[in-house]
């Protein structure tokens, strides 16, 4: 997705993470160009082969988010971002590096080592923003209790039971896949952690190595108040049932347009339909000469009559890429 940084943003970017540079666009203001080549070869070997070293002390990128959202109270959610401005589609609302990271992929495979190990690296005020964050439910201290069980004799002891027992579960709801798979790791991040699930999310994320942010960019225009939103999962040609099963992991019961209210039904139907019509072309992928489709022209029929469907439940993410 081609970045369209409003105006004001130029100055915001640190050089050291970029080179930055401003022109005047066709309608006089000004936008910024970033050089992500600039990147040195020593920022791509540290990132290969999995290597995670402890987070640095070195500041976050906060001043880039702070002018576009605020973290308020979102009703029966917690604490949320709001946007603060009009913010148009296409724009980098927040680019920073984890609080913590750890190895591997997201799930119950979490290495308590690892992530001891990681704790005692941070500074307290890194250390004091993840313990603000959500702990999530009662199925989740469940499941940090199971793994502290398991895994308690490669601890130090340097942690309590219980410190230990509430990073596990703040990891668990907050941490975010940072790469494809984790290549890069799993991290916990000061704004992104915050943000509530939508099963038709306006922000899509993802983490650049070259960088190593994790950077988030608006799917479509969110104007001022609205709360930024994003999709924990990839529920696109998922019905509302398959989501809740998947979404059953964060202990909640989804509410956006997309599951209930006036459009739920709606959605539902071409979500159900979309289902159908991936399916179909899944098959025909594996085995082309097979009846569904029966030709290279069908299939692509097939895709424009997925992509109408994209556009009624205004889906502009990275699925339009996946197609």
């Amino acid at each position: 997705m081609a970045d369209e940084f409003v105006t004001g943003m130029r100055g915001l970017l640190s050089v050291s993470d970029t080179e930055v540079s401003t022109s005047t666009s066709s309608n006089g203001t000004d936008s910024v160009q970033e050089n992500e080549e600039t990147a040195t070869d020593a920022n791509v070997k540290d990132t290969e082969g999995n290597g995670l070293s402890p987070c640095s002390n070195e500041p976050l990128l906060t001043t880039l988010t702070e002018s576009f959202f605020e973290i308020i109270i979102a009703h029966g959610k917690g604490f949320g971002l709001f946007a603060t401005k009009d913010i148009p589609r296409g724009t980098r609302i927040i680019g920073e590096k984890p609080l913590l990271a750890v190895p591997g992929q997201k799930g119950d495979d979490l290495d308590l080592s690892d992530l001891e190990t990681t704790l005692r690296a941070l500074d307290r005020e890194q250390y004091d923003k993840i313990f603000e964050l959500h702990r999530g439910n009662k199925a989740t201290s469940a499941l940090a209790k199971a793994l502290l069980s398991q895994q308690s004799q490669a601890l130090s002891g340097a942690f309590r039971d219980e410190d230990i027992l509430d990073a596990v579960a703040i990891f668990t709801v907050t941490s975010v896949e940072m790469g494809p798979g984790g290549h890069y790791g799993v991290g916990i991040f000061e704004h992104y952690s915050r943000i509530n699930h939508a099963c038709n999310g306006n922000v899509q994320c993802s983490y650049n190595p070259l960088l190593k942010k994790l950077t988030v960019h608006t799917t479509r225009q969110i104007n001022k108040g609205d709360e930024i939103l994003t999709s924990y999962i990839d529920g696109t040609c998922r019905t509302r049932e398959e989501r809740r099963n998947v979404l059953d992991h964060w202990g909640f019961e989804c509410g956006c347009e997309c599951c209930v209210g006036s459009k739920a039904a709606a959605s539902e139907r071409r979500r159900s339909k979309m289902s159908t019509l991936k399916q179909r072309l899944a098959v025909y992928a594996k085995k082309p000469a097979s009846q569904v489709p029966r030709s290279p022209r069908a299939a692509l029929r097939l895709c424009e009559d997925i992509l109408e469907l994209y556009r009624f439940e205004d889906i502009t993410d990275y699925n339009l890429a996946l197609l």
